[in-house]
């Protein structure tokens, strides 16, 4: 007896093992290339949607303190001499200094320094009066409707109860720049 192959399994086998490779190679890896170019589209406009919804949260923040600072400006405009007050402001300090009891001695305004809108006068006040006339006069600069900062202070006290008391400031002053200004 003679032993014979089967002849079918070759002609079966090749066939489909080329369209298991065709499938794999004509379909398969290319479905899945474009599933993850479609996954990666659609991270991106998740991501973008995200960050959408975040700036949104950063613009209002934004609005609110742009809001705030407008507000901060408006009433600084208001409390800021104009170049031709800094004179009448220079004026004001010396009343007060005179109402409040203190003896100036030396009151001397220095070359102001322009930043942006403004202009930052600094004034040298020496004085002489006793504790509460001093303390008096600063309290009547704090309360002045004009903004006026206290850069230095010096305040130089006798030994014996009751003499004077000796006092140097160093104020700055802001007066609107016109020539900066819109």
């Amino acid at each position: 007896m003679k032993i014979q192959a089967p002849r079918g399994n070759w002609f079966v086998t090749l066939p489909m093992a080329g369209i298991a490779a065709a499938f794999v190679l004509l379909i398969f890896l290319p479905g899945q290339r474009r599933i993850h170019a479609l996954r990666d589209e659609m991270r991106e406009k998740q991501d973008f949607i995200l960050a959408a919804s975040q700036t949104a949260a950063r613009i209002h923040a934004i609005k609110a303190e742009l809001a705030e600072t407008r507000q901060y400006n408006a009433q600084w405009g208001g409390r800021t001499a104009s170049s031709a007050g800094a004179t009448a402001l220079c004026g004001q300090i010396a009343q007060l200094a005179q109402a409040s009891g203190v003896t100036t001695t030396r009151f001397a305004p220095a070359a102001p320094t322009e930043i942006e809108r403004l202009s930052r006068v600094p004034l040298n006040v020496a004085c002489h009066g006793s504790f509460a006339q001093i303390q008096a006069f600063l309290a009547a600069l704090e309360e002045r409707p004009r903004q006026v900062w206290l850069d230095d202070l010096k305040l130089i006290g006798a030994a014996e109860h009751g003499d004077s008391v000796q006092c140097e400031i160093v104020l700055a002053a802001f007066v609107d720049n016109l020539e900066e200004s819109d």
